[in-house]
């Protein structure tokens, strides 16, 4: 592997872990009002997007295409990601006893990997 592309793959894990970080932090802090897992994770989620496209678009690939052709693409790939990181808390909670941090924790390892 170039020294190009290791950087690339720490950058993006970088990126990654932080926005997984994010997503957590939202995911716990709003179940502790009681919202239920779902709008939970759809809400911490749908705030992580737009921190995580700026920091793959900006640090981690470092990209000068157009915002617009980008944009779409991440969109789409998102949508996928907003869909489990919806369903994946809520079957969760309703088959284990798990608390709300293990359920982030397990939903910002799990969503990245679908």
């Amino acid at each position: 592997m170039t020294d190009r592309i290791v950087i690339k793959i720490t950058r993006f894990i970088i990126s990654g872990t932080f926005a997984a970080f994010i997503y957590s932090v939202g995911f716990v802090e709003l179940s502790k009002l009681g919202i239920s897992p779902w709008i939970c994770g759809a809400a911490s989620y749908a705030g992580t997007m737009p921190i995580a496209y700026t920091l793959h678009r900006k640090y981690s690939f470092k990209s000068q295409k157009p915002v617009t052709k980008e944009v779409l693409r991440f969109t789409a790939g998102s949508l996928i990601g907003l869909i489990s990181a919806s369903v994946t808390p809520s079957a969760l909670a309703r088959t284990t006893s798990m608390s709300h941090e293990w359920i982030a924790l397990w939903t910002s390892v799990l969503t990245p990997c679908i």
